[in-house]
């Protein structure tokens, strides 16, 4: 198995023995993990939904379009992370209008 590993922003700065746990259990477990070039803040998914909402999604957007480019599935080991990468491809999924909105703005 091998993933997109998207570590966010608080895990390398906060809590890096977190982020070496989990690699040393990806490697028992023998699962891959891909960086991630060019990515962003996931963005935070409270504060920042609930000043603009477009901009939380198209951040959260383009995150997860680098790790589609990449051809692998997102990992995270972030909460907050994950609860905007989750809630964002949701949201886009669904939504084609939406996702066509959110498209145009990661095109500009």
């Amino acid at each position: 198995m091998e993933f997109a590993l998207f570590l966010g922003c608080t895990i390398p700065m906060k809590l890096p023995f977190l982020e070496k746990a989990f690699r040393d259990v990806a490697n028992i477990l023998d699962v891959k993990l891909k960086e991630m070039e060019g990515v962003g803040c996931c963005p935070e998914p409270v504060a920042m939904q609930s000043l603009n909402i477009d901009t939380w999604v198209a951040l959260g957007a383009r995150n997860l379009a680098i790790a589609e480019k990449m051809g692998l599935d997102i990992m995270t080991i972030c909460s907050g992370c994950y609860e905007t990468l989750k809630t964002v491809s949701v949201l886009l999924e669904e939504d084609e209008e939406y996702r066509e909105k959110i498209n145009g703005i990661l095109a500009k």
